[in-house]
């Protein structure tokens, strides 16, 4: 997984902590700058977060995923 400068991994709420409700990342993801990745969110495998994203579902196992809120432009079947 490679994460870069100012991206935000983390509860939605206050008290998520208690809950675990934090996203859960798969290996050789890459989050570019600025992303932000907030609540009980599953990113898959071998995945690309582009840049000032906003992941607010789920994302599938080899997808790429852009925009605010962000949505999957290639590979993966988005939900």
């Amino acid at each position: 997984m490679k994460i870069f400068q100012n991206v935000t991994l983390g509860g939605a709420r206050i008290g998520d902590a208690k809950e675990s409700k934090y996203p859960e990342i798969g290996e050789g993801t890459v989050i570019f700058a600025g992303a932000v990745i907030v609540g009980k969110i599953k990113v898959g495998s071998n995945c690309i977060v582009g840049a000032n994203s906003v992941v607010t579902r789920d994302l599938p196992n080899n997808c790429v995923a852009v925009g605010a809120p962000a949505r999957i432009i290639e590979g993966g079947a988005e939900k």
